[in-house]
């Protein structure tokens, strides 16, 4: 539990000051964490973790061996911890970063990383049931994730790649239908002929059958290199990681707010159109519906931003209203978009987790991640998928209940013809 007594957290910060320079990496995060869900920011104390954490950085980046560094997941919590709070400084970003690449590139020069075909692969369009690769650059490559396949990270209980405050892994599945990202393989088993597992699809499963050559496929600990994760039933662009030190620059940018990621998604009921940002935290809590895991509002939760970019009002095949949203995510926790938007009396089509229950019309949770961009330094990486002739099936049976709604239908069917054409 979260302290809420603002008198009293400034008093402990201002005794903490005097005691900064005998801090480990990982009690920086901690400290400068006491204060980001509250969105409170003690600056003296602020400014002494930043200036503590930075030789600690350099220093960390300079040792021979990763075992003698910080571990990335400290630093990463750490950047986290700032940009949550708004206070993360250009230098201490960079700094951050020089000490994840090295503390990647030792990890990668002692597993010796295959190479993909090499440099960037451009943009590849194929079959929209498997998975399959979008784009490549040297060190990361957007794949492709159709609805239906499992992409669980480490510490997938919702905490974002870099949150020291998430559970060890063997704890529940973003669906709350996994055990854990240790199942299968983690001993270096085989993995087996199928990428089914228990009747899930598995993208680790299908990673470790097209790029078993990189040591990172097989690393559990490591989430087989997926760098984030996608819902089972969202469709979408996935970043995956070659190696190391792409894995720990791409969470870097994660963790420092630096990378965009687009959304679509159909809601019951008339959402208020124009720009939005939902800043509501979110907590894990156990469900009543077979005892899965869900994320609820509540003011105990972890600091949560859903920005809500464009709505346009539709009717359903059933007579009933429902809007088309176009949401950026600023964090990422365990079904955020699905948990804010039912929050706000909208859930998503054909989500029964979280209120809209299935619908005829609609074969599955209408959710999509159509939108992918960053930069790693090797060039800017941008994919924009359409949504899949599913989801596409969908949006052409809604009739327009606004200006502008047709244009808005037509675009994305028009977006998925050129798409289809490369």
């Amino acid at each position: 539990m979260w302290l809420a007594h603002e008198p009293l957290l400034h008093a402990i910060s201002s005794a903490s000051i005097a005691r900064i320079s005998q801090f480990e990496m990982r009690d920086l995060g901690n400290t400068a964490w006491a204060f980001a869900p509250r969105s409170i920011g003690h600056s003296p104390l602020l400014d002494s973790i930043a200036a503590a954490a930075r030789p600690r950085l350099s220093d960390s980046a300079a040792r021979s061996s990763a075992a003698e560094a910080a571990t990335e997941v400290d630093i990463l919590s750490l950047v986290q911890a700032f940009a949550t709070l708004d206070r993360l400084s250009p230098g201490l970003l960079l700094a951050a970063g020089v000490a994840l690449r090295r503390c990647g590139d030792t990890r990668d020069e002692a597993s010796a990383v295959a190479e993909l075909a090499g440099g960037d692969a451009g943009y590849t369009s194929m079959g929209l049931a498997e998975p399959h690769l979008l784009m490549e650059q040297r060190r990361v490559c957007a794949l492709w994730k159709p609805a239906g396949w499992a992409a669980t990270v480490a510490g997938a209980d919702g905490g974002e790649p870099g949150d020291s405050r998430r559970s060890a892994p063997g704890g529940a599945g973003t669906e709350g239908t996994e055990t854990g990202v240790t199942v299968g393989g983690a001993d270096g088993s085989e993995w087996g002929d199928s990428e089914a597992e228990g009747g899930l699809l598995q993208m680790r499963r299908w990673l470790a059958r097209e790029f078993g050559g990189h040591p990172i496929v097989r690393d559990a600990s490591a989430s087989h290199g997926l760098v984030h994760r996608l819902d089972r039933d969202t469709s979408g662009a996935l970043l995956w990681a070659k190696g190391y030190s792409g894995l720990y620059l791409a969470r870097l940018q994660f963790a420092s707010r630096r990378i965009h990621k687009g959304y679509l998604c159909l809601v019951s009921g008339k959402m208020a159109r124009g720009q939005q940002l939902l800043q509501m935290p979110l907590l894990e809590v156990v469900g009543t519906a077979g005892g899965l895991l869900r994320s609820t509002v509540d003011a105990r939760g972890r600091p949560a931003r859903t920005e809500l970019l464009a709505v346009a009002h539709f009717e359903g095949p059933d007579g009933h209203c429902v809007s088309l949203g176009q949401i950026r995510l600023h964090t990422g926790r365990m079904h955020q978009i699905r948990a804010h938007m039912s929050h706000e009396g909208h859930p998503l089509i054909g989500d029964a987790l979280y209120g809209a229950g299935t619908v005829s019309w609609c074969s599955r949770m209408f959710l999509h991640a159509w939108k992918l961009a960053l930069d790693l330094g090797d060039g800017p990486l941008r994919i924009e998928m359409p949504p899949p002739p599913d989801l596409l099936s969908v949006i052409a049976s809604v009739k327009p209940l606004c200006e502008g709604g047709r244009a808005i239908i037509d675009r994305w069917l028009k977006d998925a013809r050129e798409q289809a054409k490369k």
